[in-house]
Order: structure tokens, then C-alpha cells, then sequence
């Protein structure tokens, strides 16, 4: 905040340079020596210890290393680095960002300024430096040091610094020369004097820019600018325009992934710096190279903040969509939600995360993102019903059955949970004649299985009524007289009503006909206890209902079906005429 406060007040102070001018007599000897000067601010610095030790290394770097280059460079001198910050309303020992420092050195006419990251001051001080030029100073490049061994403090480690930089500053010198016999057409005595700096610092970046531009004004062959950028990003890793125009001249020989690539490079040197990262992976997909591009984004986990982390999974989802990697694109989605719970609250996050798990036919991932959608959002139908369907298909039925209740509460009318619900509750019938039948449940799934009936005229959905009954009402019908032969039969006759598959409806007749025979005896004695018009027309239902099942389903055996038609049923068609002449029936 210091530092943007700083800026603007540079901006403005811009119009009263008077203020803060130079010396007239050091601005004077500077012109007639045509020396190009350089801003040294305190190196930045990542405690407070440190920086104490920064502001003095400054000071002493400035003073030894304009003793150092006095005919080759100027260094603005501490006092008019101290007034320029006076003026602004900061004192002499703010450590600048590299923004503040670039509007400062411009401010107070510098050609260049330097960039450094101090760190270790109190032990083994070590300094991260780049030069950036900004005014054809020639400097240019980034340095490690780390003091020797016996420095006492910061001056000792200030005219290392400056033995140092007196090599870049005389290798400046040949690079200022290349590029004013570059501007008067000189293009043999520039790269001349751009080889002689090469020699001094082998990846010098202005030599290699001014080599690049001698290339683009002889129309030289993009593989020797490519040369020559490469050059200036080894020794600047940092420098913008040399990679922009790498790429430049790999897309003008056609080299898309050249281009790339070269961006890739960067994005190694400067892996903090988010918009490039993202520009790389765009361009990634757009050349349908997607892992690349996931991979550019994905390292980015340990590097950038996890705000800026999930900016950069969105962009995943986007590019792996595009390409139809529903795989890829749920893995992000599951990166976002580990990194922010809270994304569940995002209905639009939480429908992409569905989809993307159901087109990449991933059944776990599905079973949990239905499942959390369901806990963030209770009673939405939607998602009751979406998380139903997967707990059926990982086997979870009775997980799935609970679901479906909670859709019945939340729809009523609802026909496909209530047949999920019916058809659970059917495989917890117990077929066996050593166990009393559960009635409560069977009365719940006759229930269930009415209500659906009455609601629906879907043929599907009555077949599948018709089954449910028929399943269970088969078991029980095969055991015959050791069977609950009733309650068989009433599910077999209301399974018959409904659409049911022809073979199951032969096999439902037959047994339906079967299991009357086994409980006629009760249900005549049942018409005599009764003795009204009433009771005997229920038992004739019963005897004739029997009779046109076996007939019906005669072909699962003929055989039976003849023996039980002509044995069983005429003792018990005959009574009916008796029953109601003995309680005066009409019929």
C-alpha cells in the first residue's frame, strides 16, 4: 500500500521536477562525459532485520560503485535518491518494489535501475540481482552473490557487489557502442562491439537484442533472430519482449509448438506470474495439446494462493469440456471442492460436477457428488432423485430406498420412487413355510402398488406393478399347501391385471388356479358360517376365477391343469347351486 501511495505521488511530482533537480554541476559533467546513469534502491527483503542491513548495503554499493565506473557510468548519487523520496513524503530508508522503482529511476532520469532480493543478512548475506534498462544504458542481466567468506557487514559485501557489476557496466559500454553504429547503419562494426561484450558476459541480453535488431534490418533468417532472443532470455530469463518475440518468429516459420514451447520456457523462470501461466495453457488447448495444458496449470497447486488456484481450475474445467475429457474436467471439480467446501453452496458448480462425472461414467465420483448435493441441498427433488438412481446402481438398496422415501415426502405423486421403494420391500418377503409371512410389509407393498396403479396409465409402469406382485406371489404359490395359498393368490389375480409379459401371465394363471384349490375347502366353510347371498356369490368368484386361470394357463401343464379341472374343482362348483338355494339367492 506504501509503495502505490509512493507511485502515485512520483506521477505527480513528474510536473515539478524543479524541486528534486540535479546538481547543476553533476548534471553538467554527466552530459559531456555522455554517461548513462544507473538507479540502485535497497534490495527487497523478507524481514525487517534484514532490511535495516539492505538500506546500508544501498549506500555503500552506490558510493564504491561509482568509484569503481566513474568513466564509464554514473550512479545517482544517495543524496538525490534520498531528495526524490523526501519530496514524495517517504523517508530514505523505504524498500522499494520493482513498480516504485522503475517510476523513481524514471523520474530521476536514470537509464537503468537494479532489481535485488536480499536474504540471510545476518548470517551468509546472499543477493539475487537483475539490471533493467531502461534508456539504451546497455546493462542488462541477473546475478547471484552470496558474500565471500571474512566480509564484515554490508560494505565489505557492497564492493564485492560492485567488483561485480564493474564487468556488466564495462560490457554496457560495448553494447551502448553496437547500438549507435547500429543506428548509423554500422552493421559490421555493431556486431563487432556486441562480440566484444559477449566476451565479457557471454548472455549478455542488450548485446543480444542489439544483434537481433542488426538481424531485422539485414532481413536475416528467423532461425538467427531466434538465436540471438534466446541469447538475451538466458541472460535475462525475465525480459518480456525477447520471449514475445521468440515466439513471434516461431509462429512466423510456422512452429506453433515452438512458440509455445518458448512460452512454456518462461513460465519456468517466472512460475508466479498467473496471466502468463494462463495465456501458455489457452494456447495449449487451442494446439489440442490438453495434458500440456493441464499440466501448466495443475503445478501451479504449491506456487500461487488457493484463490488464484481455483481461477486456474476453472479454466481446467473449461479446457478439458472443450475437448470432452469429463475425466479431467471432474478432476478439477474435485480440486476445487477440496481446496473451498463452500463451492457446494454454487448450484451451478454443484450441476457441472454431476454432469461431469456421469459423462466420464465415473459411478463412485457420481454416487458422492449426488450424495453431497443431497446433504447441501435437503428436499431438492432433483438431486433426491439423482443420488437415488446411483445408490441403486452401487447396490445400495436400502441407502436408495430411504432416498425414495424422502422424494414420496417431498412428491407424493411421485410413481418411480414409489416402484424403487416396492420393489426393495418385495426382496425382504420372506418365502417359507417355517416362518409366518411379515403381513405389515405385504400390506405396505399392496399399498405402495394400488396407489401407483390408480395414478398411472403407462403401460410400462403397470407391468412393472403386474411383476412386482407376481415375483413373490410365484414363490409362494410353489409351495403349494404348505404356502400362504390366499394371499398368493390375491397378488397372482392382481398381477393378472395389469400388462404383464405373456409367458409370466401363463405362469401366473396356472398358479393363481393352483393355489385356489388349497384354500376352497376354507373359503366354503367361511359361505356356510356366513350363511347370506353375500358370502356365497364371493365363494362362486373364487371357484370360477380358479377354474378360468388353470384353463388360461393351461400350457405350463396341460397334464395338471386336466387332472386338478376334472378331480378338484367340480366337487367344489357343484355346492354353489345348493349354497344358494339353501339362503334363497337370486342367481
Amino acid at each position: 500500500m506504501r509503495n502505490h501511495r509512493l507511485l502515485l505521488k512520483l506521477a505527480g511530482l513528474i510536473v515539478i521536477v524543479a524541486a528534486v533537480a540535479p546538481h547543476p554541476a553533476e548534471a553538467q559533467r554527466n552530459r559531456q562525459q555522455n554517461l548513462r546513469q544507473i538507479l540502485i534502491p535497497p534490495p527487497l527483503t523478507e524481514n525487517a532485520t534484514d532490511s535495516a542491513y539492505a538500506v546500508v548495503f544501498a549506500q555503500e554499493l552506490r558510493d564504491r560503485l561509482a568509484g569503481k565506473v566513474r568513466n564509464q557510468m554514473g550512479v545517482v548519487p544517495s543524496e538525490r535518491y534520498c531528495e526524490a523520496l523526501d519530496a514524495s513524503g517517504f523517508p530514505c530508508h523505504t524498500i522499494l518494489d520493482e513498480m516504485a522503482t522503475e517510476q523513481l529511476a524514471r523520474f530521476v532520469s536514470a537509464d537503468a535501475y537494479i532489481v535485488g532480493h536480499l536474504s540471510g543478512a545476518q548470517s551468509s548475506p546472499t543477493l539475487a540481482l537483475r539490471l533493467v534498462d531502461i534508456g539504451r544504458s546497455g546493462l542488462g542481466g541477473q546475478m547471484d552473490l552470496t558474500a565471500e567468506p571474512g566480509d564484515n557487514g554490508p560494505r565489505d559485501f557492497a564492493d564485492y557487489v560492485a567488483d561485480t557489476m564493474r564487468a556488466q557496466i564495462s560490457a554496457a559500454r560495448e553494447v551502448q557502442e553496437c547500438n549507435e553504429r547500429r543506428d548509423r547503419s554500422d552493421f559490421g562494426g555493431a556486431r563487432d562491439r556486441a562480440d566484444r561484450a559477449f566476451q565479457m558476459y557471454p548472455n549478455h541480453p542488450a548485446a543480444a537484442l542489439c544483434v537481433a535488431y542488426l538481424f531485422e534490418a539485414t532481413q536475416q533468417v528467423e532461425d538467427s533472430l531466434i538465436w540471438a532472443y534466446e541469447k538475451c532470455t538466458k541472460g535475462d530469463p525475465q525480459n518480456d519482449r525477447c520471449w514475445s518475440r521468440i515466439a513471434s518468429l516461431y509462429l512466423a516459420k510456422g512452429d506453433s509448438l515452438g512458440a509455445i514451447g518458448s512460452f512454456r520456457d518462461k513460465l519456468n523462470v517466472v512460475p508466479t506470474d498467473t496471466e502468463h501461466r494462463i495465456t501458455v495453457a489457452r494456447m495449449f488447448g487451442e494446439a489440442n495439446y490438453l495434458d500440456s495444458a493441464v499440466a501448466v496449470l495443475d503445478e501451479a497447486r504449491e506456487i500461487v494462493d488457493a484463490d488464484v488456484f481455483d481461477e486456474l481450475m476453472q479454466l481446467k474445467v473449461a479446457l478439458c469440456l472443450n475437448e470432452e475429457r469429463y475425466d479431467c474436467a471432474l478432476e478439477a471439480y474435485e480440486t476445487r471442492y477440496e481446496l473451498n467446501p463452500a463451492l457446494i453452496q454454487d448450484t451451478t458448480f454443484v450441476k457441472g460436477a454431476i454432469g461431469a462425472a456421469g459423462f466420464a461414467e465415473d459411478r463412485e465420483a457420481s454416487l458422492e457428488w449426488t450424495g453431497r448435493a443431497v446433504q447441501a441441498y435437503p428436499g431438492q427433488l432433483s438431486y433426491l432423485q439423482q443420488h437415488a438412481v446411483q445408490l441403486v446402481g452401487a447396490g445400495m438398496s436400502d441407502s436408495a430406498m430411504a432416498i425414495n422415501r424422502q422424494i414420496v415426502e417431498v412428491d407424493p405423486e411421485n410413481i418411480q420412487a414409489a416402484l424403487s421403494i416396492a420393489q426393495v420391500l418385495t426382496q425382504r418377503i420372506v418365502i417359507d413355510s417355517t416362518v409366518p409371512r411379515d403381513t405389515m410389509l405385504t400390506a405396505e407393498i399392496d399399498s405402495i402398488l394400488t396407489a401407483v396403479a390408480s395414478r398411472s396409465t403407462e403401460e410400462r409402469v403397470l407391468a412393472s406393478v403386474g411383476q412386482l406382485y407376481v415375483g413373490p406371489a410365484l414363490r409362494e404359490a410353489n409351495l403349494q399347501a404348505n404356502g400362504d395359498s390366499r394371499w398368493a393368490a390375491e397378488w397372482l389375480s392382481k398381477a393378472l391385471e395389469q400388462p404383464i409379459p405373456e409367458q409370466i401371465r401363463n405362469q401366473a394363471n396356472f398358479f393363481l388356479g393352483l393355489s385356489t384349490i388349497f384354500f376352497l375347502g376354507e373359503a366354503f366353510a367361511e359361505a356356510q358360517a356366513a350363511e347370506t347371498c353375500e358370502a356365497v356369490e364371493r365363494y362362486s368368484q373364487l371357484v370360477m376365477r380358479g377354474k378360468n386361470a388353470l384353463q388360461a394357463g393351461q400350457s405350463i401343464s396341460p397334464q395338471a391343469v386336466q387332472s386338478l379341472l376334472s378331480t378338484q374343482y367340480p366337487a367344489y362348483e357343484e355346492v354353489i347351486p345348493q349354497l344358494r338355494a339353501a339362503y334363497s339367492c337370486s342367481r
